[in-house]
């Protein structure tokens, strides 16, 4: 990180989860920017580990929760950016900004 007066690293060692399943979905899915979209879960359950990365060169997506109709982001990517963690609720989200990106993701349960 390089910002002003503010250089940081790091750099955390390999990462290793545990999975009681192989159940998952992933791949890359176009989400555009008109509305949010599902993404797509498959047999995913609840509580999973989630990998998404923007690979759109321009433009970023955000990626929430949908409530009462109404898009909640809480993850934003710009492109090229990436998140690694793990959901409580499979059912979750996106929205691009500007025009459709391509979204690679991977969901895999508990």
């Amino acid at each position: 990180i390089n910002a002003t007066n503010l250089v940081e690293a790091f750099q955390p060692e390999s990462l290793q989860i545990d999975l009681a399943s192989d159940a998952g979905s992933g791949g890359v899915q176009t989400i555009g920017h008109s509305a949010h979209e599902a993404i797509t879960a498959g047999d995913t359950t609840d509580g999973g580990v989630f990998f998404f990365r923007n690979v759109d060169a321009t433009n970023y997506v955000e990626i929430g929760k949908e409530v009462s109709s109404s898009f909640h982001a809480f993850i934003k990517l710009l492109p090229g950016e990436y998140a690694v963690g793990r959901l409580s609720s499979k059912t979750i989200h996106a929205q691009a900004n500007t025009a459709s990106v391509n979204l690679q993701y991977r969901m895999l349960s508990p």
